[in-house]
């Protein structure tokens, strides 16, 4: 019988280089980055609210805000407040691409298993296979 069983090509994705890690491993490393960057993201705005107040203070007064029209008023809000908007529209725009690889790493090991579940090579039988008839 082993001589009617014909060993199918393969697509060649199952000699890809597969990372061995667990889905839930990797899945505890994006969480942990994504956590990581909003965690960065919060102590440079808290710096930079920090470096923003020390200046108005050092070099302007509070008092001096009285004195000034709105529309300086709105340059020095709009000067503490765009690097902001700025640094959060970047962090917002790197986390989901970073959860994106994560689905698609996801994803691509579920189809792996639904391609080749048990690892080995698929055979097919040729024994069934009748002859027609003339």
């Amino acid at each position: 019988m082993p001589a009617n069983v014909t060993e199918l090509p393969r697509s060649g994705r199952h000699i890809q280089n597969v990372p061995s890690e667990d889905l839930s491993v990797v899945a505890a490393r994006a969480a942990r980055s994504s956590r990581r960057l909003f965690g960065a993201g919060i102590a440079v705005s808290l710096v930079w609210l920090g470096l923003s107040v020390w200046y108005i203070q050092a070099y302007l007064g509070w008092a001096f805000f009285g004195a000034m029209l709105p529309h300086e008023v709105a340059a020095v809000a709009a000067g503490v407040a765009v690097p902001l908007a700025f640094l959060w529209l970047i962090l917002v725009f790197v986390r989901p691409n970073r959860e994106l690889q994560h689905h698609t790493e996801t994803l691509r090991r579920h189809l792996d298993l639904l391609t080749y579940p048990d690892g080995g090579g698929f055979v097919a039988r040729t024994d069934r296979c009748v002859e027609p008839r003339q």
